[in-house]
């Protein structure tokens, strides 16, 4: 009934409920884990340890006191597991998230090595990596609060990163036809729109990385007449700038599409067609690419095909660039995701092939989460390509700003990262 009513508000002009959902599978079964904490460190009773890997999502743990640093939740999964992102979980408690934090991995329990932290943080906890092998997970909590606990109504641990999902019609976690059925590598369940195909319809992946996106397979073979009667398919990095890279007006099957291979991380498939019968339903999803190592994003020439791209910045060849296409100016910035923190300890940007396109003056910053933002060097007055080294640190990001103005262009032909 709640389905039936959400795609009637659709078609009256209200929007659709709108959420990212996440499918994905434990790094091992939950009851073979041991949890202890700093606080409230019980297996039974009020806000017990074993509620926080429950599955129940209106169960939790809980530190039963304010937030202060030093307090910690640890996992044993009794094994050695390759490990690539940790999340909490506290939407029914939506102020309870640690307000600063550092998750550490151990293989033995006493030597620990930090994999993720952010000293001020002001949601769930969500935090990818490099995969690494562990047997323990130790998070702990760095902030204050002035009365808010730390609470985890679900912790989960994967061993990769994996898709979410979400769409305009049934845009469900839950129930008949939800969005899990797409992502569940069972071809006898399904998402569907639950309503006859209309043009604007949509499905949409979020890969979680930028990856280097070359095909798309729709399977629907559960349903042989529930295939789009038309479709667009659109690939962005960050959700907002868009190329088209399929389009079929007039289809007669299921979704099964290769093109030019394109650096995207979110994959958006548009109905365009019409049916007074059948629905749109996806049995799974196939998405063939290649990971890629890293992305970039830019204040100027900010594209991913056509002169000059993004792509070009590192896609290894040293005759290709991505450039501003416009003088240095102060503020111009280039932007750098590795797709995962991982520690590094320099960055160097080769523009061999355009040897006047240097930054004249600029300041290099690092972030673990776009967030908290750490410069690491500062050049008022530039003469050379960046070459910047800088003690072991973990980032994600880089940020290049220019605080002086040029008349040459700002040009990246190849970006190196120093480990």
């Amino acid at each position: 009934m709640v389905e039936e009513l959400q795609t009637w508000f659709a078609w009256q002009g209200v929007p659709t409920l709108d959420i990212g959902v996440q499918v994905r599978e434990r790094a091992t079964p939950p009851s073979g884990w041991l949890l202890s904490a700093s606080h409230n460190n019980v297996q039974a009773g009020p806000d017990n340890l074993q509620q926080a890997i429950d599955g129940n999502p209106s169960t939790r743990w809980s530190t039963f006191g304010r937030q202060t640093p030093g307090m910690w939740f640890q996992v044993d999964l009794q094994e050695i597991k390759t490990i690539a992102r940790v999340s909490l979980d506290n939407n029914a408690s939506p102020l309870d998230y640690p307000r600063g934090y550092h998750i550490h991995l151990s293989t033995d329990g006493r030597t620990w090595t930090t994999v993720a932290e952010k000293p001020t943080n002001d949601r769930p906890v969500k935090a990818t990596f490099s995969p690494r092998s562990a047997r323990y997970v130790r998070l702990e909590q760095t902030g204050n609060t002035d009365g808010w606990w730390w609470s985890i109504h679900e912790l989960t641990i994967d061993d990769a990163v994996k898709p979410t999902v979400r769409s305009s019609h049934s845009n469900v976690l839950t129930g008949s036809d939800n969005l899990g059925n797409a992502l569940d590598g069972d071809p006898n369940t399904r998402w569907s729109t639950l309503f006859p195909q209309r043009a604007g319809m949509w499905f949409e992946i979020d890969l979680q990385q930028t990856q280097f996106v070359r095909g798309l397979r729709l399977d629907g073979a559960g349903s042989a007449s529930d295939y789009p009667r038309g479709y667009v398919i659109r690939l962005s990095v960050e959700g907002q700038q868009w190329v088209e890279v399929a389009r079929n007006a007039s289809n007669t099957q299921a979704v099964n599409e290769t093109f030019p291979e394109h650096l995207a991380r979110y994959i958006h498939i548009e109905q365009t067609g019409w049916s007074l019968r059948w629905w749109w339903s996806i049995h799974e999803i196939e998405v063939t690419a290649r990971e890629a190592n890293l992305s970039a994003t830019a204040s100027h020439n900010n594209v991913i095909s056509g002169a000059d791209n993004l792509w070009q910045a590192f896609d290894d060849q040293a005759n290709t660039r991505w450039s501003s296409g416009a003088s240095q100016t102060p503020g111009m910035w280039f932007e750098i995701d590795l797709n995962e923190a991982r520690v590094v300890s320099g960055l160097y940007l080769d523009i061999t092939g355009s040897p006047h396109d240097y930054p004249r003056g600029y300041v290099l910053r690092v972030s673990q989460d776009r967030y908290l933002w750490h410069e690491v060097a500062r050049a008022p007055d530039n003469n050379q390509p960046l070459n910047v080294n800088f003690n072991p640190r973990l980032v994600r990001y880089f940020r290049l700003e220019l605080t002086r103005e040029y008349e040459y262009w700002l040009s990246v032909h190849e970006i190196n990262v120093k480990e």
